[in-house]
Order: C-alpha cells, then sequence, then structure tokens
C-alpha cells in the first residue's frame, strides 16, 4: 500500500511541475533581448515592456485585463 502511495506523489510532483512551469518561465523570457523564447537567454532587456506602453492598443488591452480581473476578483469573493 506504501509503494501505491509513492507512485502518486511522484505522478503529483511531475503533474505540478508540467503544470506550473510554463507559468513561471514566462517572466523570465519577457526580459530576454531575443524576439524567441528559447534558452540560452540572449540578454537582459526592458525592451518588451517598453513596446507594451508605447503602443495605445497594447496598453489599453492591458487596461481592460486587469479591471475584468478585478471585477472577477470582486465577484468571486462576494
Amino acid at each position: 500500500m506504501k509503494r501505491d502511495g509513492r507512485w502518486l506523489g511522484l505522478y503529483v510532483l511531475a503533474y505540478l511541475i508540467f503544470l506550473y512551469l510554463p507559468v513561471l518561465l514566462i517572466p523570465l523570457f519577457s526580459f530576454n533581448d531575443s524576439i524567441q523564447a528559447a534558452f540560452p537567454l540572449q540578454g537582459f532587456t526592458l525592451q518588451w515592456y517598453a513596446t507594451l506602453y508605447g503602443n495605445p492598443a497594447l496598453s489599453g488591452a492591458l487596461v481592460n485585463s486587469l479591471v475584468i480581473g478585478a471585477i472577477a476578483a470582486s465577484g468571486a469573493t462576494l
């Protein structure tokens, strides 16, 4: 019985790594100097954030996403 629990634990660990690894890599790649998300990283840059704030359509989409997220979070707590 204990052996089955070990396999379940390994399965859960592999599942969580598979689930959260992409979410953890997105911020890392956002500071990459290269246009492609690949290793090794080419360098450190904030160019993509400057592009985001310099483009009115992208910054408007960001504001809309934050507003919708705040409304959804508020609605979920009520």
